[in-house]
This record gives C-alpha cells, sequence and structure tokens, in this order.
C-alpha cells in the first residue's frame, strides 16, 4: 500500500473515531435532559393535582384549604422515571413539597437528578438541586 493510501485510512479512522465519540456524548447529554423534562412533568402534574386538592372544598373531597391530608396518587408511587416521595417541612397545611430523584446522574455526574417542587398558598416554585 503506498504512502498516500495509508495517510487517507489513517484520516478516515481518525474521523470515525472523532465522530462516534461526540455521538456517544450528544447522545448522554439528550438522554439527561429528557430524563429531567420527564422528571419535571411528572411533578407539574402531581402538583397541579395537589393544588386542586388545595383549592377543592372538603364536601367535595378537597382538601379546603389545607395540604396535610392529600395522598399522592398511586400512578406517581409507581413511576418507571423517577422516585417521587413527599418531603415533611414542618408539616403546614398551606404548602407542600415532593422530592423527585431520577435514574440518569444530575449536573455533578456523580448524582442522581434532583428535583424538588413546592406549592404555596400563593404559588409554585420548583428547585433543581441537581
Amino acid at each position: 500500500m503506498g504512502s498516500q493510501q495509508l495517510l487517507i485510512l489513517f484520516f478516515v479512522t481518525l474521523t470515525a473515531a472523532i465522530a462516534l465519540v461526540v455521538g456517544i456524548f450528544l447522545f448522554e447529554s439528550s438522554d439527561k435532559q429528557a430524563n429531567r423534562d420527564a422528571i419535571m412533568s411528572e411533578l407539574s402534574q402531581l402538583i397541579f393535582s395537589a393544588r386542586a386538592y388545595y383549592k377543592k372544598s372538603t364536601m367535595l373531597g378537597g382538601g379546603g384549604g389545607n395540604y396535610r391530608t392529600f395522598k399522592m396518587p398511586d400512578a406517581f408511587r409507581n413511576s418507571t422515571t423517577c422516585t417521587i416521595e413527599r418531603i415533611k417541612k414542618n408539616h403546614a397545611k398551606s404548602h407542600i413539597h415532593f422530592l423527585a430523584t431520577g435514574n440518569a446522574k444530575g449536573v455533578d455526574g456523580v448524582n442522581s437528578i434532583s428535583i424538588e417542587v413546592a406549592a404555596y398558598a400563593s404559588g409554585i416554585k420548583f428547585f433543581q438541586l441537581n
């Protein structure tokens, strides 16, 4: 084989290797973002369900301005995207907190994605922990 053919073979191999590494990096990056988006979607559904319960009258099966008796629906307990748990912070009736831990690694690359959501009487706040 001539030196020109060897040089072309080398550059083709190098280009293929670089393309493979970039493809793996992009896949991992999009996988993390997809997991984060799925967690945000599930937390949004859960927190809006809690807000509806909070605002609904007790006569209609709601909390009547109280989060204390809200029970997380089973659909959120058995999620394949993440693990969601209720965080008891002072167990106040005017706010509720949930923490979701995802399957993919978070920003630090070591721990799983963690997002907390809180519903207050005045609104909803999301906190990205990792």
